[in-house]
């Protein structure tokens, strides 16, 4: 983590430390790495969240941006979540597990998200940061350009939705930043889909475990 400044270094292991997100360190350095090239590179748009746990990640985004740029997260915020039938039997067992209390958390999660980003000095208000509840399909609605999206989810109906909406609205040097794709199958399985429609103006890495896909700048 010796990319990142001693201020940052230092975040990474407090909201690790608290288990606040299920990503591994090099996946939360990665995150907070393109957030502050973004702003260094002026790029222009919103700051987008799809997915977001116990709100982990969205600190890291939340500080790393410039307070003026609109940071929208998009959650259900709700422990069990159903599958669809694009899913690989891993997502599907996954969901069960979590619907018959198995495993994962159990309580809805949009005031735990709030506590938290207010406990790591996040004033969802000074700082434009906007919590959005609701399923995807009726809440991932975008006007504008989108400069940086973060997307964690294990399921393909949710993956497919974030990438068919948010790419058409990318900025030149913006980025996504898909958590799960080595992770998940229904994931993956969406985003194997998109990228044989994307042309040449997009560039794709995969490193971490993580898909991120930039738009060239002309």
């Amino acid at each position: 983590m010796s990319r990142l400044a001693a201020k940052d270094r230092k975040l990474v292991e407090r909201i690790s430390g608290r288990k606040l997100t299920h990503l591994a360190r090099p996946k939360l350095v990665t995150v907070m790495e393109a957030c502050r090239a973004l702003e260094d590179d002026d790029v222009p748009g919103a700051f987008l969240e799809v997915g977001c746990g116990l709100g982990g990640s969205s600190i890291l985004i939340a500080t790393a941006k410039h307070p003026k740029r609109r940071f929208r997260i998009y959650d259900d915020f709700e422990a069990a979540r159903p599958s669809s039938p694009g899913d690989a039997p891993d997502v599907h067992d996954r969901h069960g597990a979590i619907a018959e209390g198995r495993g994962g958390p159990k309580a809805d999660l949009y005031e735990v998200v709030l506590e938290n980003l207010r406990e790591f000095g996040i004033d969802p208000e000074a700082k434009s940061v906007s919590l959005i509840k609701g399923p995807l399909r009726d809440t991932l609605t975008i006007r504008g350009p989108v400069a940086f999206a973060h997307v964690d989810v294990d399921g393909y109906d949710p993956a497919m939705t974030s990438l068919t909406r948010i790419v058409p609205k990318l900025s030149p040097g913006g980025c996504i930043i898909l958590d799960t794709y080595d992770d998940w199958g229904g994931c993956r399985k969406a985003a194997d889909e998109c990228r044989k429609g994307m042309d040449a103006r997009f560039a794709f890495e995969d490193s971490d475990g993580s898909l991120k896909i930039t738009r060239l700048a002309r």
